[in-house]
């Protein structure tokens, strides 16, 4: 039997996401806040790499470096969920920036490590 017009379709089935009263779910309203919180945490990684005079994303990469040391383009990649050739690229902008030294991992000749300059 189809359903009258005017009921509405719920696109969760957990109650604690429904609005109180109503058949509305609020979990569509959830992730429109969260996505425009992602929005806003994006225009403050831009300012503050505005002030370094870097780029968003290299931004990311810097931080992500200067946290955890020695890790790969491919660690990298994985935790910034980008793909390995685009880190490669943003990752060779800050090496000849001199913000960002490049490597070959001792252990396996392959990889490139990324470290953090420790003159600047």
């Amino acid at each position: 039997m189809p359903r009258p017009a005017s009921a509405a379709r719920t696109t969760v089935s957990r109650t604690a996401l429904l609005r109180r009263g109503a058949r509305t779910p609020s979990s569509g309203c959830l992730i429109h806040d969260l996505i425009a919180y992602g929005h806003k945490l994006d225009a403050c990684r831009d300012a503050f790499a505005a002030i370094a005079g870097i780029s968003g994303v290299q931004y990311e990469i810097l931080m992500l470096v200067s946290r955890a040391e020695g890790l790969s383009i491919g660690e990298v990649a994985a935790r910034l969920h980008r793909s390995g050739a685009f880190i490669t690229i943003e990752a060779n902008k800050l090496a000849a920036a001199g913000i960002l030294e490049k490597a070959s991992d001792p252990a396996d000749g392959r990889k490139v490590i990324l470290q953090t300059n420790t003159k600047i």
